[in-house]
């Protein structure tokens, strides 16, 4: 201690601390853990002073502080071997040691590997998902109180951004609560959120009333490799250390913005790494220094102001390891070295190269009113053949209204027989003998109007098949269970023009109404 540590008489002890030893990548420890403490308060700091003689070849000296609350972090780092100073007035365990270059631990991390998520029951039927190729992530799908939930997960050991598509009935990240979600979606764009390792978010939708396919895309950029690469540095491992970061990396640059996907990426992780010392250069030389910054940013990550944070003693390790990691990253970076912090992460440009589909969660949703536009043998929209025509009205998913042409009932859906409306055909007796379905309508296997022909006999392989041709074009019929199907086009392979259901000289296409008598 200085002259004027203390204005009174004061005992300085070192004891063996009752904490366990430093585990930080790259960390040798010099000696076991000791409690410094001195018996009067602190006027000005104390001096602590580490020769660094003895350690591994290549490591610089580091001195080590440990906080109840965060744990263990570096207060001090040499850029080249031999003696270090800190200077602190905040005093409990502290652990002398070496930093080597842990390029290869932060490979490993960076490549990750985390169990999947599990879900429960299977997906409710009207939902195909398909999982994403590349393993950056994993997920699972399952049925959540009648809405389909995707449930993703980071896997590997850097933040991964996923973008929220439209239309999610929820996105729910686990762990972070809504100052931090606000303050990571201010950073990232308010349609994405940002997995730490291991973490997971969960999306759920409703049942759309059309057939929908939704995207989920997840991916490295350079805006959360910034905080992310900061976060393995610095021993950060949470998402309000993220938050904190981001809100202090926020002005910084436009490294943020920069593309991964792209040949050159290697080159954009160098500028940055480059863009991350520069900012850490800048909190150190600011107005307050590092301290101000990691206030701010810690003020900002737990939703309080700047003198609460101050004020209460629950922040301050929280504080001091942001601060003393932002203080120190630029000598971190030289102890790695950029080249070999850049090699260490080819994993995240050989995901980031990959084609964008490999990292895409895809879930084809079937609309419950597109369920409703089903043609099969016998009927459609919960009309079927045999039917009254009251029947028909009563049952029928569309409104539908009757029309006549000579001797003819019809019910259609707009008052008239228009082309790609629905029409229903009643015989004599008035009930249902074929239906001619609207252009929106699907058969149950697929086929619908712009198909091919090749396409609808490929998706009925096994059912009986006739092909014909007349003055009104080219006709493809399926004959199945109490009915058949026909296909209608002025073209021989088609694309499909309209489909026609029911009785098989109905769905054929012949003209079953008379001048003088409706049909049978």
């Amino acid at each position: 201690m200085g002259a004027g540590a203390v204005d009174r008489d004061a005992i300085v002890s070192v004891t063996p601390a009752g904490v366990e030893a430093p585990r930080l990548p790259g960390f040798t420890s010099a000696a076991p853990p000791v409690e410094i403490a001195v018996s009067a308060p602190l006027v000005q700091p104390v001096r602590l002073t580490f020769d660094g003689v003895g350690g591994p070849e290549g490591a610089v000296p580091a001195l080590l502080h440990y906080d109840a609350v965060v744990g263990w972090y570096p207060v001090e780092v040499g850029e080249t071997a031999g003696p270090i100073v800190a200077e602190r007035t905040a005093l409990s365990p502290f652990s002398t040691g070496w930093i080597s270059s842990a390029a290869e631990w932060l490979r490993d991390r960076a490549v990750g590997k985390a169990s999947p998520p599990t879900c429960g029951p299977p997906p409710p039927q009207w939902a195909r998902p398909a999982m994403a190729k590349s393993d950056m992530t994993t997920g699972c799908v399952t049925d959540n109180s009648g809405k389909v939930e995707l449930r993703i997960r980071n896997n590997r050991g850097l933040p991964v951004e996923v973008v929220v598509p439209r239309g999610v009935a929820y996105a729910d990240v686990q762990g972070q609560n809504e100052t931090v979600r606000k303050i990571i979606r201010d950073y990232v764009g308010g349609d994405r959120v940002v997995l730490m390792p291991g973490q997971d978010v969960t999306m759920g939708w409703a049942r759309p009333s059309e057939d929908t396919q939704v995207r989920v895309q997840t991916e490295f950029t350079a805006g959360t490799i910034l905080p992310g690469l900061a976060m393995e540095l610095l021993g950060l491992d949470d998402s309000t250390s993220l938050a904190a970061l981001a809100y202090f990396l926020a002005d910084c640059g436009d490294a943020k913005t920069l593309a991964l996907d792209v040949p050159s990426s290697s080159e954009v992780l160098g500028v940055v790494i480059k863009t991350l010392v520069t900012c850490a250069a800048k909190a150190v030389t600011s107005p307050g220094g590092a301290i101000t910054a990691a206030v701010s940013a810690i003020a900002a990550a737990y939703g309080r102001d700047n003198a609460t944070v101050v004020a209460d003693r629950e922040f301050a390790g929280k504080v001091d390891k942001l601060a003393n990691g932002l203080r120190l990253l630029g000598k971190f970076v030289k102890v790695y070295t950029a080249v070999k912090l850049a090699a260490a992460l080819t994993q995240v440009v050989v995901d980031s190269t990959a084609p964008a589909r490999d990292r895409a969660f895809v879930l084809n949703l079937s609309g419950s009113a597109s369920a409703q536009r089903i043609a099969t043998f016998t009927g459609y929209g919960g009309v079927a053949v045999g039917m009254t025509k009251q029947q028909a009205l009563d049952k029928s998913s569309t409104p539908l209204s009757e029309h006549r042409i000579g001797p003819c009932t019809y019910l259609t859906d707009s008052g008239g027989d228009r082309p790609g409306g629905l029409s229903i055909l009643l015989n004599r007796d008035g009930r249902v003998i074929g239906i001619r379905v609207p252009a929106n309508a699907r058969t149950d296997k697929g086929i619908r109007v712009g198909s091919t022909y090749a396409q609808a006999e490929a998706a009925y392989r096994g059912r009986p098949t006739e092909r014909d041709a007349d003055a009104g074009g080219y006709h493809l019929l399926v004959t199945g269970p109490g009915g058949a199907i026909g296909f209608h086009s002025l073209n021989e392979a088609g694309p499909v023009e309209s489909i026609a259901v029911g009785r098989e000289d109905y769905a054929k296409g012949f003209e079953l109404c008379s001048d003088s008598e409706p049909p049978s």
